[in-house]
């Protein structure tokens, strides 16, 4: 989201400054922290889709290599 938001208010970011000094910065990215919360919030307990083949059996022997 950092660079979303660097590629958006880059353009206006020299007029805003400006006119309103460096204190507006915090409320220009906040929208996009925000954006990028509810992105990553969204995702948090998604898990993948399981397949619809059968799986092997939980009892099966699985060969694992010796170190």
């Amino acid at each position: 989201m950092q660079y979303v938001a660097w590629s958006v208010v880059g353009f206006g970011m020299g007029s805003l400054l400006q006119k309103n000094g460096w204190g507006i910065w915090p409320y220009v990215v906040l929208p996009f922290a925000f954006i990028g919360c509810l992105l990553a919030a969204s995702l948090w307990n998604t898990l993948p889709k399981r397949r619809s083949e059968p799986q092997a059996s939980s009892n099966a022997m699985v060969a694992r290599p010796s170190l």
